[in-house]
């Protein structure tokens, strides 16, 4: 039959080529849109009764469209209008309509405007706008590294269709929470934060779409001080502007708060809703540039942009647009439409609030309903509920529960609410009372210890639930297994729950009834989520809800809120009632309950210990606490099991903010310390180095003397936070790393028939707690792991060691000072056990891992150009099978050979991971007492020779370094020595990469010789590694190892100063122009590995990174010796590149000298300024903080000229460029005086005060009286100063006059 089909076509018309009719045969079929899709169904649909929420379209009160009066009365004037044309209109559109639109945006009298930094362009509706607005940003705009836009989840479908068609892949950011139907400002707020500086942000400007939730004038300005902060770009997409509120003004205020501040932005903008233009396509793209000179670029390009999309705009709406806003008088009649639209809106959402509380009394709180705003509302129903409500009452929404506010009216909204009442209450189900609706009371029992009347200071809770989930009858409700643990005695609370199904029992049907007259036949299984009656609960009622409620909502707020609530309650309720809730949470099943918890544990752990007195753990010491009327006691291992599950969380969110509050707790309880002694924490602390992996916390470790004083310590005092001290360090920190033990020393004891010897026993009573039981972490099938006990001891008792060991073990013997300080080196690694008390009566066998550390003269590192060593086969480990025999560098078989461990194992893993994370940042903060530093080395020694996970060994490496820098010297030869030989060869990369960042603090604890010899065999060999990340770890690490050198006799070995600098012929390589590419993970081949590492694509910027130091180390009297080098990478054209040689100027300046300075420095700072990247001209600004003093006056004042002609010239484009010269003014007269640089300075002065930025003119506002009182000793100067700022009060912007009446003012207050 086809070939009989072929032939006719073929006969009747023989030139058509078959081939061509099947060319588009494999183009898939798209899905209808789902709005247009939704139209469909309804005009399909015979029903009488049915209702239209989906479109996005104003209807009147009878479900029609609506003609705006001031719209037909406009077309009437161009139909009879004898000059009208229908000429093309310009390639950016009518420059009428443009200009009003814009004006109606941002606001007549915006400086955006009158100092023309703002191009306008018409375009086919908002579509086209953010079409148009995408495609420049994808053309010109420098995104920071892929190129992305962030849209709220959710938000308008198209937009997401929108920039993927231009390049621009979308991402989402929290803006609505579906459980309190509101903004989440708390996950928008941390998006802004944590996305790349100069990353572009789509915000709706008012009427979000589809939410209809609108952040408040407060939460904006919030919103633009992060997106300031951190240099976003705001994408303004204004569809609803007058439609939203009924005020043109009031919608436009976000878009001209913005402009105020000075965020970098475009706006997107469309007359379909607000003028009823839908067909017309009206709409306008404006984009706000920085200055005239780059708003005229701007337009340039978006000229050619246009022209190439629709060559020209339509003229007809745009001319309607256009008389409407510029004649007054219909400008007027426009806004009486616009309030007549939303004000018909604004009704609808008030009845149907109405219908819902009061007819219907429909659970819930639909407060929402009211406090949404603009066409759209989340109702908060979910998608089974919609989709009931088109199937079964003809009501036609979108599946995320949307609805359009302009489809309801007064015929149809009465049914609208109670169909919408009827999906959540089933026929079999009896609505609660009027006393219950919206929320429901609990009954408690007298003798409760709940049922005392609320507290007078009880902290109220505003807190909102879904709307639409059915009621349950409270009669018999079954408890549920989470409340039954954590439910106080005589405390029976009736709490809501989901009705119990008898086993056996069917799932009822959710098959439609077609005989049935009702509209919902059939049940719709939803989850109770109950919203509480607060007014007649106490605190403690309210926490014991929040944390035993089925939501997780609830239970995440109230681990938010613990600290405020528990103010409320008294001590011995808290360690009754609460702290087993506490437990709960933290083994929550959902990971946002635990993630809440770890962040707020700080404050309540600190609340527990300063209101209850601390005890020991043991029953012996328990007599002098015994706990009184008045004093209620709290062990001091309450909450070791809470941070240990918190710090074996499965996510960062976890683990991460779990780590952090252990080290502030050490923070603040040394703080206390410090403030009992009378003293201040120096602010030297700053300057300790933070491992890489620990910068997440750096910020929050630093204490400095602006740092809040601890809270009140109460009965947390110097001797509890003693004890709780040591339960941190040993019971937490190390006891993290030891989930692969499980030593039964009685079980040892009764099995060993060794007699222990009298110097043993002695040693007993000196040794730091060393018993690897741990009752807070559970022990692991010792088939997983073999535990490893280490022969290094402290010198110093611990008081906490007794207290905290459990009753009837026995701990390990270890040897006391005396035989540890006449032990070799070779003795104390690998840790062995005394013979004949090996665990469990099993001789140890050494691990692979746990081979004998080579001395200096039996370390050597690989020869050139050989395969990297294996270790020496050794016996297999009875339990651990070895991992480092099979192909190290192959990843993938090493996470498979992870998963064959089994879930104890990782977890275990996991603990060795967080202990020695831990222990790095604590090390850090320079507050280890001396026990705490000989118990660390011990776990660091042990865990280090993991044989099983590679970053076990990585973090371990980390914490060595950190360990480095502050134990006693014997404890660096004897222990971290030589780990540090077996770490820095050790057969996985990754850790020897880590072992490096421990080299320069290994290094300064040895011998002159000793030294470099470690230098010299570590940097020579790992510089040949096959993976590049060990080759640039050497790079990373060059400075400060050379640095170490700079007290020795001839300075750093020559071989280590050709590696960091590199060879003299690659002048290339630091100019940028050669390198040679790799793949981090991959090993590139032996023989050429030597040559990566000296052509590796980061080497220039590592380099000009490290000159300071290097430059510190070997003087000015060696500067001929990196001088070349120096301008080599000084010609490079990177950005970071220039931007790190500028912000070191200063300081090789002061090395090197003023001579040198003058003539090899100042012209790399000129070449700086004139930078095309704004971040490299601000460093150089930045640098003449250094540079001054060193150049002098004659030098220095041209410097100060150039940066004064450059800002005049307007080639500071970047606010933060123009903040950055004002902050460093008083710096400018310190160095060069008055009379060097007060002309300057006062005129660098006045320009800041002309900036359109706030941030600039606020910087000027902060230091104008310092430098006024430095121009008081120069009566000239200052009279110029009064002069110029004079002109001010005669300037035409109202800004610059109301500047002047602030100085004048602030002046007399001073004079006075």
């Amino acid at each position: 039959m086809a070939t009989r089909i072929r032939q006719l076509v073929g006969h009747i018309a023989p030139s058509i080529d078959m081939s061509t009719a099947e060319l588009w045969q494999e183009v898939p079929l798209a899905p209808p849109d789902s709005i247009f899709k939704l139209t469909a169904a309804y005009k399909a649909d015979p029903y009488p009764k049915k209702v239209n929420l989906g479109v996005g379209a104003y209807r009147d009160d009878n479900s029609k469209p609506w003609v705006l009066p001031v719209v037909k009365k406009a077309t009437e004037k161009l139909l009879h209008n004898e000059a009208l044309d229908h000429e093309y209109l310009p390639i950016l559109g009518l420059p009428e309509y443009t200009a009003a639109a814009a004006k109606l945006i941002l606001g007549s009298d915006s400086p955006a405007l009158s100092e023309n930094r703002t191009v306008s362009a018409q375009t086919i509706s908002g579509t086209g706008a953010n079409h148009l607005g995408a495609l420049f940003l994808t053309k010109f705009y420098r995104f920071n590294g892929a190129k992305k836009v962030y849209l709220s989840n959710p938000t308008w479908a198209n937009h997401h269709a929108i920039f993927r068609n231009v390049g621009i892949d979308p991402v989402d950011y929290p803006y609505y929470n579906p459980e309190t139907i509101s903004l989440n400002l708390a996950g928008l707020i941390g998006s802004l934060q944590e996305a790349p500086v100069r990353s572009v942000f789509l915000l709706h400007a008012c009427a979000h779409n589809p939410t209809g939730v609108d952040p408040t004038p407060e939460e904006w300005d919030t919103i633009a001080n992060v997106m300031l902060e951190r240099n976003h770009y705001a994408f303004f997409d204004c569809a609803y502007q007058g439609f939203a509120s009924g005020d043109l003004d009031k919608d436009a205020w976000a878009v001209r708060h913005f402009v105020q501040k000075g965020v970098p932005l475009l706006v997107c903008q469309s007359f379909a809703k607000n003028a009823g233009l839908y067909g017309e396509r009206v709409g306008g793209l404006h984009i706000v540039s920085p200055d005239k000179d780059a708003a005229d670029r701007v337009r340039s390009q978006l000229s050619v942009l246009q022209r190439s999309e629709i060559s020209n705009p339509p003229s007809h709406g745009a001319r309607l647009v256009e008389m409407i806003l510029n004649d007054p008088e219909m400008f007027a009649e426009w806004k009486q439409d616009i309030e007549t639209m939303s004000g018909r809106i604004i009704s609808m959402r008030k009845e149907l609030h109405r219908l819902l509380t009061q007819v219907y009394k429909t659970p819930g709180n639909w407060d929402h309903i009211l406090n949404q705003i603009g066409m759209f509302s989340f109702t908060g129903l979910n998608p089974e509920q919609s989709k009931a409500m088109i199937e079964r009452a003809h009501i036609y929404m979108t599946g995320n529960g949307r609805i359009s506010m302009a489809g309801l009216n007064s015929h149809n909204i009465e049914y609208f609410a109670e169909s919408l009442d009827k999906v959540g209450y089933t026929p079999e189900k009896s609505p609660p009372s009027v006393g219950q609706s919206p929320n429901l009371g609990f009954n408690t029992a007298p003798s409760s210890p709940f049922s005392e009347p609320p507290s007078p200071g009880s902290p109220p809770t505003q807190w909102y639930t879904p709307p639409t989930t059915p009621q349950t009858d409270l009669v018999n409700t079954p408890t549920s297994p989470r409340h039954s643990e954590s439910v106080p005695p005589s405390a029976p609370l009736l709490v809501p729950q989901r009705a119990g199904k008898t086993p056996g029992e069917p799932e009822p049907s959710t098959e439609r009834n077609e005989n049935s007259d009702d509209a919902f036949p059939s049940i719709i299984d939803l989850t109770f989520d109950s919203g509480f009656d607060e007014e007649g609960l106490s605190t403690l009622e309210k926490i014991y809800l929040y944390s035993s409620s089925e939501s997780s909502v609830h239970r995440t707020f109230i681990a938010h809120a613990l600290p405020s609530y528990l103010e409320y309650v008294t001590p011995q309720e808290a360690v009754e009632y609460v702290l087993p809730l506490i437990h709960n949470l933290a083994v929550d099943e959902d990971e946002s309950v635990k993630a809440a918890l770890a962040v707020e544990l700080v404050p309540v752990i600190w609340w527990f210990f300063s209101h209850c007195q601390l005890i020991p753990d043991d029953l012996e010491s328990l007599q002098p606490y015994a706990s009184t009327s008045t004093m209620v006691t709290i062990s001091v291992q309450a909450f070791t099991p809470i941070l240990g599950t918190l710090l074996l969380g499965p996510h960062e969110k976890i683990f991460a903010p779990a780590r952090f509050a252990i080290l502030d707790l050490l923070a603040r309880m040394r703080r206390a310390d410090s403030r009992d002694a009378g003293f201040v924490p120096s602010p030297d602390i700053s300057s300790k180095r933070i491992p890489g992996n620990l910068a997440f916390l750096g910020n929050n470790l630093v204490e400095d003397e602006d740092e809040e004083p601890p809270p009140a310590v109460g009965l947390f005092k110097n001797e509890e936070r003693t004890m709780f001290r040591q339960e941190l360090i040993h019971s937490v920190i190390i006891n993290m790393g030891r989930l692969d033990m499980d030593l039964d020393y009685e079980d040892q004891e009764q099995e060993s028939q060794t007699p222990v010897s009298e110097a043993s026993q002695a040693s007993e009573s000196s040794s730091i707690r060393s018993s690897p039981d741990n009752p807070y972490f559970p022990p692991l099938p010792q088939n997983e792991f073999s535990p490893t006990t280490s022969t290094l001891s402290s010198p110093h008792a611990s008081s906490s060691a007794s207290r905290s060991s459990s009753p009837g073990r026995h701990p390990s013997t270890l040897p006391n000072e005396r035989s540890f300080r006449n032990m070799s080196r070779t003795s104390l690694s690998p840790p062995t056990s005394p013979p004949g008390q090996q665990p469990n009566g099993v001789d140890a066998v050494q691990s692979p891992r746990s081979l004998t550390p080579r001395t200096a003269d039996q370390s050597p590192p690989p020869s050139p150009g050989v395969e990297w060593p294996q270790p020496q086969p050794q016996p297999p480990h009875p339990h651990t099978p070895n991992r480092s025999d099979h192909g190290r560098h192959e990843e993938y078989e090493l996470e498979e050979a992870h998963d064959s461990l089994g879930s104890d194992a990782r977890k275990a893993a996991l603990g060795r991971l967080s202990s020695m994370s831990l222990m790095a940042a604590v090390t850090a903060t320079g507050s280890l007492d001396d026990e705490s530093q000989w118990a660390f080395v011990k776990e660091v020694e042990r865990v280090g020779r993991d044989t099983a996970y590679f970053y076990v060994r990585r973090e371990a490496s980390l914490a060595l370094g950190a360990l480095a820098k502050v134990v006693p010297d014997e404890l660096v030869a004897f222990s971290l020595r030589p780990l540090f030989d077996v770490l820095r060869w050790d057969p996985d990369f990754r850790v020897r990469q880590s072992a490096l960042y421990a080299l320069p603090a290994i290094l300064p604890r040895l011998t002159p010789s000793h030294r470099r010899t470690v230098a010299l065999e570590t940097a020579m060999a790992l510089s040949k590694d096959r993976y590049g990340i060990v080759r640039v770890g050497v790079l990373e690490t060059l400075g400060e190892v050379l640095h170490t050198f700079l007290n020795d006799p001839g300075g750093p070995p020559s071989e280590l100063l050709e590696l960091f600098l590199g060879r003299r012929e690659d002048t290339k390589v630091r100019e940028g122009r050669d390198w040679m590419c790799y793949t981090d993970m991959e090993p590139q081949p032996a023989e050429q590995a030597l040559e990566f590492f000296y052509k590796d694509p980061e080497r220039a910027l590592i380099c000009a990174f490290n000159f300071p130091a290097v430059v510190l180390t070997l003087g000015a009297s060696r500067w001929s010796e990196l001088r070349e080098y120096y301008l080599d990478l000084s010609r490079n054209e990177n950005v970071h590149v220039r931007k790190t040689m500028a912000a070191s100027l200063g300081e090789i300046a002061r090395i090197i000298g003023q001579e040198a300075a003058q003539k090899e420095l100042v012209p790399i700072w000129w070449e700086s300024l004139r930078f095309k990247d704004e971040s490299v001209r601000e460093k150089a600004v930045e640098a003449l903080d250094g540079l001054l003093p060193v150049l002098g006056q004659p030098v220095g004042r041209q410097l100060l000229e150039g940066v004064l002609q450059s800002l005049e010239e307007g080639k500071f484009r970047g606010w933060r460029e123009r903040e950055a010269i004002i902050l460093s003014l008083e710096r400018y007269l310190e160095a060069l005086g008055c009379d060097g640089a007060g002309n300057i300075v006062s005129k660098l002065l006045v320009r800041g005060l002309r900036d359109n930025v706030a941030a600039v003119r606020e910087c000027v506002y902060s230091v104008l009286p310092t430098i006024w009182n430095a121009f008081s000793s120069n009566p000239m100067l200052l009279l110029q100063l009064e002069s110029d700022l004079e002109t001010f009060s005669r300037s035409s912007s109202f800004r610059q006059r109301m500047m002047w009446v602030f100085f004048g003012v602030n002046h007399a207050l001073r004079v006075f």
